[in-house]
């Protein structure tokens, strides 16, 4: 049975005080930095994806961008899939089944409620929240190592959550 791995990460924190419309609001000074801190992270865990397809909204944009800079991948790999942005989570499921056809690791980077959504209908067991009770906060990466078994085999539970990481948690 072949293992493949999916990589969710919902965008890093936005500026609420731009007065952007919603697509278009940018990263926070926050975001900036925790966007390059789960880059280095991805870089040093060997969790490097051979695809990533992203929301195409500013936020989700920028965190991408840094993500890839700060982990040495290409930005010429990013797909812009702009149906992330306001399509719900049988979308992301779809997007990337049709990319590990030819993919071992798929990352989809986008947005909440959905990134809550897909973190829990792909988990095999319990998801641990933060003490507040929150669970894809702000720049958050699940890695779910699942098995390829058949041409739908993203389904409930399939995924075995490897790791759930935020940004807070990393040492610097």
């Amino acid at each position: 049975m072949k293992k493949v791995t999916l990589i969710i990460m919902r965008h890093a924190k936005s500026d609420w005080h731009t007065g952007e419309h919603d697509f278009d609001r940018p990263l926070s000074q926050r975001g900036v930095r925790d966007a390059a801190r789960m880059g280095e992270w991805l870089s040093s865990s060997g969790y490097l994806p051979d695809q990533i397809i992203a929301s195409p909204a500013t936020r989700a944009k920028q965190t991408v961008e840094l993500l890839c800079k700060a982990s040495g991948l290409d930005i010429k790999q990013i797909v812009w899939e702009k149906s992330f942005y306001c399509l719900g989570m049988q979308n992301l499921l779809d997007t990337a089944i049709k990319y590990f056809a030819v993919n071992n690791t798929v990352m989809l980077i986008g947005h909440n409620p959905v990134m809550d959504e897909l973190l829990h209908y792909l988990s095999d067991d319990d998801v641990p929240s933060t003490q507040g009770g929150k669970y894809m906060t702000t720049a958050n990466i699940a890695v779910f190592e699942i098995n390829k078994d058949s041409e739908k085999f993203l389904h409930a539970g399939s995924g075995k959550l490897l790791k759930l990481v935020r940004p807070k948690e990393i040492n610097t």
